[in-house]
């Protein structure tokens, strides 16, 4: 296993004018989880186990449904990571630079990754510190693992390290994409498998991307029909025609309203959104109510 040397002059992140050394970053990604890691797990319902025997340096990929994913990996993993991050969380002012100061993340542009973004990652790993990817670039909008961006298994193949798979469930309930507040319900995650640089060096690029979609992939829905957990909110609905813009009964487009956990539409339909992610039929122009899940 490769150890950091965190007196190499090498092993320095520049932060605008400031040079901040890779070691500081590792006491403050430890202190994190040990000071701040038991609360978050409570506040989040997080369920995952402590992973300390992962071998270095290695690229841990997991799917993505919430924003606080990055934090509740590196609750399951100790081992300090470097996260890659949208270019978005840099324009957030003051907090943008603090996050810049403290965990140094590789930036990445949305949809894709560039060179300079590949380069860092790549020097990263040779460094021996591990590197955290959410490979679908995006969150989930339908509680359904996205594609896989195809120049993960080149990354993957080309740098020599351990490739760690990792999922989520129950993410997309307790926060939807197209919700603004989450919900209390369990967050649970699991080590799915660990790949030696041998093993995937005799695997195509292709074959390796293809192994990552396989590994981190979840369905909520799936997930949710054969082991059914709440996610409680005092508005479950709030913000739903946001992903549900068409009615699914009159067909019109901008005719939806969500308020407390009822969606209505202006011709007469309304449903319950129940705390299991179920949508109730309560009323309907074409009869006078009825029930049962959508």
């Amino acid at each position: 296993m490769l150890e950091p040397n965190c007196t190499n002059l090498k092993n320095r992140a520049i932060i605008g004018p400031v040079m901040v050394k890779r070691g500081f970053h590792v006491q403050v990604y430890r202190l994190f989880c040990l000071i701040l890691g038991p609360l978050l797990r409570a506040v989040f319902q997080y369920q995952g186990r402590v992973l300390r025997q992962i071998p270095a340096p290695a690229i841990i990929v997991a799917n993505h449904n919430t924003d606080i994913d990055p934090i509740l990996l590196g609750l399951s993993f100790p081992r300090h990571s470097y996260f890659v991050a949208s270019e978005h969380i840099f324009r957030w002012g003051p907090v943008s630079w603090l996050l810049r100061l403290l965990f140094a993340p590789i930036i990445r542009a949305k949809g894709g990754a560039n060179t300079q973004t590949v380069m860092e990652i790549l020097g990263t790993l040779r460094e021996g510190y591990n590197v955290s990817i959410f490979a679908e670039g995006n969150r989930s909008f339908s509680g359904v693992t996205g594609p896989v961006l195809p120049a993960t298994g080149k990354l993957v193949r080309a740098s020599g390290a351990h490739l760690v798979t990792f999922r989520f469930r129950g993410g997309y309930f307790a926060s939807p994409r197209w919700g603004r507040r989450m919900r209390k319900g369990p967050i649970r995650g699991e080590l799915v498998g660990v790949y030696s640089p041998e093993q995937l060096s005799t695997m195509k690029a292709a074959e390796i991307t293809g192994l990552i979609q396989r590994d981190i992939h979840e369905d909520a829905y799936e997930s949710q029909a054969r082991d059914p957990r709440a996610y409680r909110s005092r508005a479950p609905a709030e913000d739903l025609e946001t992903g549900l813009y068409l009615c699914p009964e009159c067909g019109r487009m901008g005719a939806l309203s969500s308020r407390a956990s009822r969606l209505y539409c202006s011709c007469g339909l309304e449903y319950r959104y129940d705390e299991y992610g179920a949508l109730q039929r309560l009323k309907g122009p074409s009869n006078g109510g009825g029930g049962g899940a959508v």
